[in-house]
């Protein structure tokens, strides 16, 4: 009965952990949609982009992972 227990919080935490990385990226790319918005050198933009798309590729891995998560809980 304790193991159940144990492996309940153990799963509740991991998702705990999911959903905190998800909202985090998240946050990260709104702030670098809101910088990419004022900049006006192109290689600022480029380096912008680039970041960008770094953040949505974690992001997307984290979703992915997030809902692989709920789908076995």
């Amino acid at each position: 009965m304790l193991q159940k227990r144990k492996a309940r919080l153990a799963k509740r935490k991991e998702l705990d952990s999911l959903q905190s990385e998800v909202m985090g990226l998240r946050t990260d790319l709104d702030e670098l949609y809101a910088r990419f918005d004022m900049l006006t050198d192109p290689t600022q933009m480029d380096a912008c982009i680039y970041e960008m798309n770094a953040l949505m590729s974690k992001y997307d891995y984290a979703v992915k992972c997030l809902k692989a998560f709920d789908g076995t809980a």
